[in-house]
């Protein structure tokens, strides 16, 4: 019984504490823009795509468009084309079992990423199957 007073006190005790105030944090948190980063022939990332661990390298680099292979992985042999970094891929070769192009067009542009930026991008192309591919997403 003795047990059960205190297990009754401690619970009312508890409830005592409780408030139902609102309590409003004014924060004022300002995050850092960041820039697109650069990368170079030789740099590589790893990543898991569909569970499996890959790696990809840049094995080219022009004016804001880069060439990658994934070099480690069950997809290793695969090359693809573009901007990199959150952009749909312009031309892609032996990407299970894939070979195509699309033309891209991109609305807004999150670089320098930060909060608010955001863009889409919509693709029409082919792979090596001879399909028409429609695309869309938005990112940021």
């Amino acid at each position: 019984m003795k047990k059960l007073v205190v297990s009754c006190a401690l619970l009312a005790g508890l409830a005592a504490c409780q408030t139902t105030d609102n309590v409003v944090r004014n924060t004022n948190v300002n995050l850092l823009s960041l820039p697109k980063p650069e990368l170079a022939v030789g740099d590589s990332y790893a990543y898991y795509r569909n569970g499996d661990h890959e790696i990809a390298t840049v094995t080219a680099k022009g004016d804001g468009v880069y060439s990658f292979e994934v070099t480690e992985g069950p997809g290793a042999g695969c090359s693809y084309h573009g901007e990199g970094f959150l952009s749909p891929d312009v031309k892609w070769e032996n990407c299970d079992g894939s070979t195509g192009t699309q033309t891209l067009t991109q609305t807004g542009e999150i670089w320098p990423l930060k909060v608010g930026n955001t863009v889409s991008y919509a693709g029409e192309g082919t792979d090596g199957n001879r399909l028409t591919r429609h695309s869309g997403s938005d990112q940021g």
